[in-house]
């Protein structure tokens, strides 16, 4: 029976964070997970990735920390995910401070109505994708996904029972980093890190 690990990465802080999934038929479980020392400063991921014995393989899902990237929440006049493609992009070009062609947007839907979407709009750099397309292709990861912390902690959050409140905020602090949530009638309206 094949068997093939799923890997997860996280840098946080001076750290880069790690688990493996091992994914069998139907089901995925922890087989094995730790931490690195990153190697820097600039940090040099293909470095600190060297320095597992043995090394990790397969397909990987990165995990930005929040403070590397630009999160707003946004209402668009659309519920359709392809024209919602084409709204973001216009919409970054308006809060970003890097022109649009520096950076990788993405978008969460968040909610909707008949008429309008709310998206958590994601932009990063570039560059930072970049360095670490390159670190991963020296190794055998395949990076399939970025994600992004803040959104993680929301995902958490929401598989929670629904408070009685219709305003929420949520503050977490993971002994490292500061994530702040404002959510009203179940639905995000504000993702910050506060570093």
């Amino acid at each position: 029976m094949a068997q093939e690990e799923y890997i997860g990465l996280a840098p946080r802080g001076g750290q880069l964070e790690w688990a493996a999934l091992r994914r069998r038929p139907g089901r995925a479980e922890p087989n094995r997970d730790g931490s690195l020392a990153v190697v820097g400063p600039p940090p040099d991921w293909r470095a600190t990735l060297s320095q597992l014995k043995p090394p990790l393989a397969g397909p990987c899902v990165l995990g930005l920390p929040s403070e590397q990237v630009l999160l707003r929440v946004v209402e668009l006049p659309s519920t359709d995910l392809t024209e919602l493609e084409g709204m973001v992009p216009l919409q970054l070009d308006k809060i970003s401070p890097f022109p649009v062609e520096q950076l990788a947007v993405g978008f969460e839907w968040l909610a909707g109505t008949e008429q309008k979407s709310r998206v958590l709009v994601v932009a990063v750099r570039r560059e930072i994708l970049d360095g670490w397309q390159a670190a991963l292709e020296q190794g055998a990861l395949a990076l399939e996904r970025v994600d992004i912390q803040g959104l993680a902690w929301w995902r958490l959050l929401r598989a929670r029972p629904a408070p009685d409140s219709d305003q929420q905020l949520y503050l977490i602090h993971d002994g490292q980093d500061t994530e702040l949530i404002v959510v009203r009638q179940q639905v995000p309206v504000v993702f910050r890190s506060l570093g």
